[in-house]
């Protein structure tokens, strides 16, 4: 693990750790895991790198503080859970501990910020993820998890950096226009169970009830807070997206798109269809397949 390298600094309260001490030359990252249990914690430190982790299971308390030193800056609390991605900048100090019975396990890479920072800036950027952190849904964690090991198992330069702090990006960035909509976790998640499961979509609202662990009524009432839409139409939306998907993607007729979307009537289909795309399902196949011709 990284920690046990540090030195101690003459200006600040903590000890401090310097990415030189243990990144293999040619690396452009650390990766390591980490498990503490009840009665353990990291004590607060800085350094001059920074560092995203990632909560694989358990709950803790994480102590940061912003830029300056550990004596000026204002402490926050913040809790962590399973699912929860933070990143720590240089000059920022923090400590973690767990928060129950079970131990808190989390994965954390460590990487030159001012190399890294770059490719972010390029998205408008400046600072991907709040001190608080994103804790992410559990239908999305597994794209963490194999951004983790894919991480893990490369040659850990900079391509492989930059593709992992993509990958994290379009995670949390996605988690978070969620959170600003006001769209609700759970709501969130049988969206997405959906969408993996598309077999499903047959199932219509009360489907999505069912994987929300909510009423079909409930469910309703939220679309219509949230998305301004029916639980119905936002079913539809779901099943148009997909039926969108394999015209542009695969070789089925449309009939077998329309059942494969979850549509059992094929004139509902094709007039929802009309509705959200403005055409024919065979029409707008034709245009989006319509290969690109010089003048």
């Amino acid at each position: 693990m990284i920690y046990v390298l540090y030195r101690r600094t003459a200006l600040m309260s903590v000890d401090e750790l310097y990415l030189n001490d243990f990144l293999p030359e040619g690396d452009a990252c650390h990766l390591a895991r980490a498990e503490y249990r009840p009665g353990q914690m990291l004590a607060a430190h800085g350094h001059d790198f920074a560092e995203l982790f990632f909560i694989e299971r358990g709950s803790g308390i994480h102590r940061a503080a912003g830029l300056g030193s550990a004596m000026n800056a204002r402490e926050r609390s913040l809790v962590l859970r399973t699912g929860t991605v933070c990143l720590i900048l240089p000059g920022e100090v923090h400590s973690i501990r767990p928060s129950s019975r079970e131990p808190l396990v989390l994965a954390n890479v460590a990487f030159d910020w001012d190399e890294a920072s770059s490719i972010l800036m390029r998205y408008g950027v400046r600072r991907p993820i709040s001190l608080a952190g994103v804790t992410i849904g559990s239908q999305r964690r597994p794209l963490l998890a194999l951004a983790f090991a894919e991480l893990e198992s490369s040659r850990r330069d900079q391509l492989s950096l930059d593709s992992f702090l993509l990958r994290i990006l379009a995670v949390v960035t996605q988690s978070e226009t969620e959170q600003a909509d006001g769209l609700p976790t759970w709501l969130s998640t049988a969206s997405l169970s959906l969408i993996a499961n598309p077999e499903r979509l047959a199932d219509g609202v009360p489907g999505l009830a069912s994987l929300a662990g909510r009423s079909p009524d409930h469910v309703n009432r939220v679309c219509r807070a949230v998305f301004r839409c029916t639980a119905s139409d936002y079913v539809n939306r779901l099943r148009l997206d997909r039926a969108e998907k394999l015209l542009r993607t695969t070789e089925l007729d449309v009939t077998e798109i329309a059942f494969e979307s979850g549509y059992g009537n094929l004139s509902y289909f094709f007039r929802k269809f009309r509705d959200r795309w403005g055409t024919t399902p065979r029409r707008y196949r034709q245009a989006a397949r319509r290969p690109v011709q010089a003048r």
